[in-house]
């Protein structure tokens, strides 16, 4: 027959077994600090659960703090822009009154002046046109030699720069100078058919005005000695009042000069610049004495 186990030993066994209840609690729950302290609470109440040995009651977790709420930034207001000043207005110049033109003083007939001052009036003719340049007394003198160009050369041919001077000279002394050459083989005095139409030309102006007087001037090349280019030029001018006057125009209206090789019209120094200084250069006068 077993022996009746002792009441101070069952509550030993008891005990103990609450101590491993809460031990076994601890290794579940990873053993923090706070399991710790549940576990001696446990153990100084064990003397209250009687000698029964009824395991402790495992305490609830406290439950977690609510998350403090993370108050929202208050909004920054926008500053309201600042109305930009309306610019002033630009006052208005008034215009100025533009000042009168001086009235253009009248020639003093009692003191003109020199004639060197006053360009000379001439024209040249160039190509089959004319241009007409310097000083004419009146717009009729002007426009008198304007016609009788067009006549011989044709409308649109003619350039009239004339300038109206009372004080100029009378434009029937100006002279025109005819710059188309008429030009000749190397040492001769034969006119080239394909310069007959400049000479017709200069035959219309003569049989168009009578008072027309024509100066003719014949040039050469720099080949030959002095003298004989001299009489060579000669012999070139009279060819060309010879043509002229064999189509009706009177001898004494010409004067034909030789030049010789003392005017080139361009440098000696190739054989077609010695073609051009072979050339005959007209001069005309008297253009309106007809009128």
């Amino acid at each position: 027959m077993m022996k009746r186990i002792p009441a101070w030993l069952q509550f030993l066994l008891a005990a103990g077994v609450a101590v491993g209840a809460v031990f076994a609690v601890i290794a579940l729950t990873g053993g923090d600090d706070d399991s710790d302290t549940v576990a001696a609470d446990t153990v100084d109440d064990g003397s209250d659960t009687g000698a029964a040995g009824e395991p402790t009651p495992t305490p609830e977790p406290e439950p977690e703090p609510e998350p403090t709420s993370t108050p929202e930034p208050e909004p920054t207001p926008t500053p309201e822009p600042e109305p930009e000043p309306e610019p002033e207005p630009t006052p208005t110049p008034e215009p100025e009154p533009e000042p009168e033109p001086e009235p253009t003083p009248e020639p003093d007939d009692e003191e003109p002046l020199p004639v060197g001052e006053i360009p000379e009036s001439k024209a040249v003719v160039r190509g089959g046109q004319i241009f007409l340049e310097g000083a004419v007394p009146d717009e009729a003198s002007a426009q008198a030699i304007v016609d009788l160009a067009t006549d011989i050369l044709g409308e649109g041919n003619v350039f009239n720069d004339y300038i109206i001077d009372p004080r100029a000279d009378d434009p029937n002394l100006g002279n025109i100078t005819v710059d188309d050459p008429v030009l000749f083989e190397s040492n001769s005095d034969v006119i080239a058919p394909e310069f007959e139409p400049l000479l017709n030309q200069a035959l219309a102006l003569m049989l168009l005005r009578p008072s027309v007087t024509v100066t003719v001037e014949g040039h050469t090349d720099d080949i030959g000695s002095e003298g004989l280019n001299l009489a060579l030029s000669q012999a070139r001018a009279e060819a060309v009042v010879t043509y002229l006057v064999d189509l009706g125009v009177e001898p004494d209206r010409f004067t034909a000069i030789g030049k010789g090789e003392l005017e080139p019209r361009v440098p000696n120094d190739s054989d077609e610049s010695r073609a051009l200084n072979r050339r005959i250069q007209f001069f005309i006068e008297n253009l309106l004495a007809d009128e």
